[in-house]
């Protein structure tokens, strides 16, 4: 199977701190890949690398095979992108369905009305019904704006879909619906995805692979089901949440 993304030796630095660092990286269409790491370690920027909204200080960023490290985002031709933010990054003044169908009205010339039926359909894709799509935002819980958000992030049948922090904020319980809606899209939809997270739980219910990501470089990649046996001291002391151990703790002592 080809990669639908591929980072070659990508390097990026800000004000002199070197955040990463000659890192080489694969995913292949289809897959669903979760990068793990500390706070402070990259994951974001990475994210916005492959996503062409910072441009790395060398290196390149292949998607489906076009390099477009310097291709200004706009220009971009090729697969379709999703995302679902960490906050949810919902319009406040706009209605549910407006949030959801905003890029085909905005960019595909999508009639109001036919952009409600492609809401609805969206909103049920992710377990909610028709009656939500006329609300605010502010009249849902954080879990139903964390469902309008992945509808939106769906709303266009992506071939690649982003995943910041995807259950920030939600309670266990919750955080297992989303995780299982997540995957669920993911699937339906055949698209590759990516996913930076700190809850295991969350990481492993979503990927097929987990990647650590520690000191600019991508340290460890495995399954999903082993990444507790991982073997990596890194990885280990991450992924049973202990103090002592090779990461250090900014400001402070281990």
């Amino acid at each position: 199977m080809s990669n639908m993304i591929s980072l070659n030796k990508l390097s990026k630095a800000f004000s002199g701190k070197v955040i990463l660092q000659d890192l080489d990286l694969e995913i292949e269409k289809g897959h669903s890949l979760v990068v793990i790491g500390g706070s402070g370690t990259g994951k974001s920027v990475l994210l916005k690398c492959i996503m062409n909204l910072i441009r790395p200080d060398s290196g390149n960023v292949l998607v489906d095979g076009q390099d477009v490290t310097n291709i200004a985002i706009h220009r971009r031709q090729g697969p379709k992108f999703g995302m679902l933010f960490q906050g949810g990054a919902l319009f406040d003044s706009l209605r549910v369905w407006e949030n959801i169908s905003f890029s085909l009205t905005q960019g595909h010339g999508l009639t109001r009305s036919d952009a409600h039926g492609h809401a609805v359909k969206k909103l049920q894709d992710v377990g909610l019904s028709a009656d939500v799509a006329d609300l605010y935002p502010v009249e849902l819980s954080g879990g139903m704006q964390k469902r309008v958000g992945l509808a939106r992030a769906i709303s266009n049948d992506p071939d690649i879909i982003f995943f910041d922090e995807p259950t920030t904020g939600l309670d266990p319980i919750m955080s297992d619906v989303i995780n299982r809606l997540i995957r669920d899209c993911v699937d339906r939809l055949g698209a590759t995805a990516v996913t930076i997270t700190h809850d295991m739980a969350s990481a492993q219910r979503i990927g097929d692979d987990i990647a650590m990501l520690q000191q600019g470089q991508i340290i460890w990649r495995g399954p999903a089901k082993l990444v507790r046996e991982s073997g990596n001291e890194y990885v280990d002391q991450f992924v049973h949440g202990r103090a002592e151990g090779p990461i250090t703790i900014p400001g402070g002592k281990n």
